[in-house]
């Protein structure tokens, strides 16, 4: 049984990591075009500090990070599973890039200001050991902002069957599972008819 399982994980994540290999040369495209469904709700939404240590998890190209370094100064790692993805960033003015898995960052406890998570927490395999991950690294009173679609909406569950038929994990949240499973004091709002925005604080 600890085999299969073992081997099922593997194979999942192989699954998800191919995807993601066939959209890297697109996907900056892709978000420019639906821009104000990643970047602006959080540069509408989200305060910083200047010099704030940010974490990026699932970051992918950067694009999101390239537009926040030009707004605020930012101390800024993007953390991404894909090597493709995560190579398009270099072209970017991002700080630090890692290549590592949601379910064990690879930093100390108390390490980080600000951890974002656009449209990125329904990819994880195991949300709540994510979401655990998140808490540990964030450092006292830092905050943690998820931005992602409501799991009930048509459009969403249309997503999801794509996602899944790619082999993928695809499980959508809503923002009081989020908070629930976090554990943290938590604010989330609509940012437009698809999407919300969660911020917890430590």
């Amino acid at each position: 049984m600890v085999f299969e399982t073992y081997y099922f994980f593997k194979e999942h994540i192989f699954r998800i990591e191919l995807m993601f290999d066939y959209l890297a040369p697109i996907y900056d495209l892709s978000l420019k075009i639906g821009n104000r469904y990643s970047a602006t709700p959080v540069l509408k939404n989200v305060e910083f500090e200047s010099g704030d240590e940010v974490l990026d998890i699932g970051g992918g190209t950067g694009y999101l990070g390239d537009l926040m370094k030009k707004e605020f100064n930012l101390e800024y790692v993007v953390l991404d599973s894909n090597k493709k993805m995560l190579s398009k960033s270099k072209q970017k003015n991002i700080d630090t890039m890692i290549l590592g898995n949601a379910l064990n960052l690879p930093f100390k406890d108390q390490s980080f200001d600000m951890i974002l998570c656009v449209d990125a927490l329904h990819h994880f395999m195991e949300k709540t050991r994510a979401l655990e991950e998140m808490k540990r690294v964030l450092k006292d009173r830092g905050k943690i902002v998820i931005l992602d679609l409501y799991p009930y909406l048509f459009l969403t569950k249309i997503i999801s069957w794509i996602e899944r038929r790619a082999g993928e994990e695809s499980e959508f949240l809503t923002p009081s599972e989020i908070s629930r499973r976090l554990g943290l004091e938590t604010d989330s709002f609509k940012v437009n008819h698809f999407q919300f925005l969660l911020k917890a604080k430590k």
